[in-house]
């Protein structure tokens, strides 16, 4: 795996291992420096064909995202039902 894809996993993990909060996850996004990389790929993607290096941090991008999109999904999810779980109990009481 190419050293950038690396980079972004390792963003990933540390951020993961760091016990983020839902409100953490739910908002989490990449460093710029790995957004910047990321953009620089979809780019060079459309004006010419990436080397399989590019195209393998590419494609681990592509399953990264989809990861954090989902975790980013549940985060938010579950504050939701806190949110109306607080509100229950609050007309409760």
């Amino acid at each position: 795996m190419q050293k950038e894809s690396l980079r972004i996993y390792n963003e990933i993990v540390d951020f993961i291992t760091a016990q983020p909060s839902l409100e953490d996850v739910a908002n989490f996004q990449l460093s710029e420096e790995n957004n910047v990389y990321i953009h620089a790929l979809l780019d060079a993607n459309r004006i010419r064909r990436l080397t399989d290096d590019e195209a393998n941090a590419l494609a681990a991008y592509d399953q990264i995202e989809h990861v954090m999109t989902m975790l980013k999904a549940t985060a938010r999810l579950k504050q939701k039902e806190r949110r109306a779980l607080k509100a229950v109990e609050n007309t409760s009481q």
